[in-house]
Order: C-alpha cells, then structure tokens, then sequence
C-alpha cells in the first residue's frame, strides 16, 4: 500500500520524533495541587449505557435525481449500548457491546453486531488513545423513496455490511503550570477543582475498512444508478491528521463541571473502492483541510463517587469522480462510577517504577 509504504520510509524520523517527545514530557513537574487531585491509588470502576448514531451514505451525482431516490443512506440499527471502564493511575480501559433490540424493530431494519475496545494512557501534557469499533448490520434509510413504501414495508437490509475501524490518538497539551487534566473530564483518575484551560494538538493514525459481501448498491437503484459500480463492496481508508485546538474545565464548587475539546486540521489519507471481480478498483492519495475533533462532557466529580454525560463525534466526507461517500459516527452517553481503595501489589509496583513509565 502506498501510504503504508510511505510511513514505512519516515520510520527513522518518527522515532527521533517520539524521543523527542518523550524527552520533553520526562521533564514536567507534578501537576499542580491546587487545582488538581490525583487518585493514583484508587481503583477507578464505572458504568456507562450511551446511544450511537453511525451512517455511512453513498450519493451520485452522474444522473439528474429530483426524487433523491439515488441516495444510499444506510444506518445501524443498534443505537443503544452499555459498556463497562476500569481507570487506574494513568491508564484506562473500557468495553463496550450493543443493547439488544426488540424484535419487530429488527423485523423492519434488521439485525446489527456491535462492540468497542478502548485503551488510553494519561499523562500530565499528553494522552495516548487506542481504539477498535466493529459495526454489522445497517438498513437503507432511504427506501421510504420507493415506490409503494409503506409503515409496514421492510427497509432494505444489508446484514453483511460491516464497519471496522482502528485508530490511535495523540492528545499534546500546552500544560505549561500543570494546572490542566483531560483526565478529569474522561478518564476519572483525576479531579479538577479549579477552572483551567489548554490549547492541544492533536494527531490520529487510522484505519477503517467498510465492506459487504452482497456490495454497497441496493437493487432498489442498481437498475437506474450507479450502473458502473453494481458491484462496488469493499472500501479502505488510511489516514493521518494533525489538528489544533483547545481544551477547558470550567468547575463550579471544585465538584461541578464542564468540558469542551474543539481542534480542526489537515489530514492525508489513502482511499482505495474495490468491486467484486475486480472491477471497479481505483486507489488514491488525498491531502485536505478537513480533520476536525470535537467532544463534550458535564457532570459531578466528588471525592469517590462521579457521574457525568458526554458527546463526540467523527465526520469525514469522500469526494470521487461520480459519488460521494460520507461516513457519520455521533456518540454520547451517561458514566457512573466509584474510586474504590486499592492494596499495591508487585505487579502496580513494577510498572510505577518503570522509568518509562515514570517519564510520562
């Protein structure tokens, strides 16, 4: 793969880059304890139940469609899940899986398979995320367009569509009094008592394949549109973005607060559509100003007990030569959780002493 290929070509650069980097963050001070409180020795368990709003739509613009019948909008049944996240000193980890649905919605839009995996490591100025999201199972919304459709009518159902996406997540933060953590406000080892702000820049290593075994063009259209591309069902996307932005806790009474995380940038990015057979095939390397984080949280965050809600999102429009491919993932939920006592054990002692470890 040629983007592939290309980081393979920077290796040596990027690891002067992460030496570099890890030289800086080795050099901070502790954060500050007026208007931070770290939990290291807490055990943090919460429980979350969030709703998920995932589509992926594919619109042509070869053929004239004032009835917007040409659109392929299809979208995951499964919208609620609950998921479970144990935080410790600075790292965290949460699991996610999909709320079963009932069944004569299923009967109408189908059957969906959903789960995630996260995996984080907090720092005092830099956070590492690494996250894997499965989706299976999506409806074309759009079949309300058809001739004849009716509340009774099934939509069109496309259960071999999947989604599968890794990403890995850079957070930097301009923390220079270590008076600011993202952690209060996510990752709930940490607790900010006084309201501070940070300007962050961001990077995201990615990856998402979307494929189906039964191909992307639905027969309702295939016979009038998309006529080169009936058998259009697979599609890859690797990318990497770099974006600035800020970040800020604003806290009321040291319990109650808000957050916000805004940052917009570029990103390059290698796409490649594949079709059964063969044919189409067509691959290509895009650079573009159109990378754009966003995420928000509110709630209580006491000594031992917290509770909180929050919202993000990721967006990225695919512009080709005779479609566009637009793919929409808009997350939000309520956590609650506990910061339990911990006893050190030989193992939490190992990786504290680590000197790697340490330099975050």
């Amino acid at each position: 793969m040629v983007f592939l290929g290309y980081f393979y070509t920077m290796k040596p650069k990027i690891w002067i880059f992460c030496l570099l980097l890890f030289q800086t963050i080795s050099v901070c001070a502790q954060l500050d304890t007026n208007y931070v409180v770290t939990y290291n020795d807490r055990l943090v368990v919460s429980l979350f139940q969030g709703y998920r709003y995932q589509k992926f739509t594919i619109t042509q613009n070869e053929i004239t469609d004032t009835a917007s019948r040409s659109i392929i909008d299809y979208t995951s049944p499964s919208r609620y899940y609950n998921g479970i996240g144990i935080d410790w000193d600075k790292i965290s980890f949460s699991l996610s899986w999909r709320t079963p649905g009932n069944q004569p919605d299923e009967k109408k839009t189908g059957k969906a398979t959903a789960r995630n995996l996260s995996f984080s490591l907090n720092a005092k100025k830099i956070r590492f995320e690494i996250s894997h999201r499965f989706y299976q199972g999506f409806y074309d919304n759009n079949t309300v367009n058809i001739p004849n459709f009716s509340d009774t009518t099934p939509y069109y159902q496309n259960g071999n569509l999947e989604m599968d996406s890794w990403k890995v997540k850079a957070i930097l933060f301009h923390n220079k009094r270590n008076r600011f953590s993202y952690a209060a406000a996510y990752a709930n080892t940490q607790r900010q008592i006084k309201t501070y702000a940070a300007w962050v820049l961001l990077s995201n290593l990615y990856y998402q394949k979307i494929y189906s075994s039964q191909g992307f063009i639905p027969v309702t259209v295939s016979d009038t549109f998309y006529t080169q591309y009936r058998d259009l069902n697979r599609f890859d996307l690797a990318g990497l973005s770099i974006s600035a932005g800020f970040s800020a806790n604003i806290v009321i009474f040291k319990r109650l607060f808000a957050n916000a995380t805004l940052a917009w940038g570029p990103q390059l990015q290698y796409r490649r559509i594949r079709g059964e057979g063969g044919s189409p095939d067509f691959s290509e390397t895009k650079l573009s100003l159109s990378s754009g984080d966003a995420r928000f949280s509110f709630g209580y965050n006491g000594k031992y007990i917290f509770f909180f809600s929050w919202i993000m999102g990721d967006y990225s429009i695919l512009k080709f030569e005779d479609f566009v491919m637009n793919s929409q993932l808009i997350s939000g939920g309520v956590t609650l959780g506990y910061r339990f006592k911990f006893k050190e054990n030989k193992v939490t002692r190992f990786i504290k002493n680590n000197k790697w470890y340490q330099m975050l």
